[in-house]
């Protein structure tokens, strides 16, 4: 169980720190960054399926559902790429926060699944939240309500297709593996000097982008058979909250006091959330 918590710490460690690894690649088109995140986490997850020997036994059904995931899973990526190389990691990390909350409004309508009363108070704080930044923002908080949704929905439908993690996302990769190629070759051919220009330390790290992808979702995966899922649960939000800190200690993003207020509504969500769940726990 000691080795879960290392291995939870870690994952959730580097996805709160990972800003600080995109921000890398500001002088690049935040679409051709996100391009070599998806060809080199496929290179990745193909090699670890190739060493683990996993056989591919997905139905048709599977396949179109892991197909509409790694569209999901695109383009939450590369929102985040862009949000983050445009001074939005604050509230990069609020879509973070809400997305426990969305998952359990997608339980209800997806899995007719119950909610607590404590979790529909905690809904409220939320929608509250997202409602107040609204109107600080002068527009909806678009960054944080597309990172939560679909990465949420994606979510629900990987709860779906009980398929090993890693050839999971193997499969979500290959189907957008034709759009990436053929927008880096387009790149190449537009303007082949942005390619042979860029110094060999930016094509390394470009090419990490499949390791820094692919290994938390290892270390996490390692996490999830260790310790029980409640304890999980908890580690989740070690994420966004180191996403945040990044924002206002290295990133020093402006954060006013209207928008602390916005944010502390959903954190108080958060709070009703885990007060539930560390009681539920003490009394099982």
């Amino acid at each position: 169980m000691n080795s879960g918590y290392i291995y939870a710490l870690t994952a959730f460690g580097v996805w709160g720190i990972i800003p600080i690894y995109w921000a890398l690649f500001k002088h690049i088109d935040p679409i051709e960054v996100l391009c070599h995140r998806v060809l080199w986490s496929f290179v990745f997850y193909t090699l670890i399926v190739s060493t683990k020997k996993l056989k591919n036994h997905t139905t048709v059904n599977q396949k179109l559902l892991l197909g509409f995931a790694g569209l999901l899973i695109g383009v939450n990526w590369g929102v985040y790429i862009w949000a983050v190389n445009n001074g939005h990691v604050a509230e990069s990390s609020l879509g973070y926060f809400i997305n426990p909350l969305i998952n359990f409004i997608l339980g209800v309508l997806l899995f007719h699944e119950h909610l607590s009363q404590p979790k529909k108070i905690a809904i409220a704080f939320a929608l509250a939240g997202v409602l107040y930044l609204t109107w600080v923002y002068q527009g909806l908080p678009w960054i944080a309500l597309s990172l939560a949704l679909t990465f949420g929905i994606y979510g629900a439908i990987k709860k779906r297709v009980q398929v090993p993690s890693i050839l999971g996302m193997q499969l979500e990769t290959l189907i957008l593996i034709p759009l990436t190629l053929g927008y880096l070759v387009h790149i190449g051919i537009q303007n082949p000097q942005s390619y042979l220009e860029r110094d060999l330390l930016t094509w390394l790290l470009l090419i990490s982008c499949g390791v820094v992808t692919g290994l938390p979702l290892i270390w996490f995966s390692s996490a999830a058979k260790r310790i029980p899922i409640s304890t999980l649960g908890f580690f989740q939000y070690v994420a966004p909250t180191l996403q945040f800190l990044c924002a206002i200690l290295y990133f020093k993003e402006d954060f006013s006091v209207e928008k602390a207020i916005g944010f502390s509504l959903v954190w108080l969500g958060l709070g009703i959330v885990i007060s539930e769940a560390a009681t539920l726990r003490k009394k099982y």
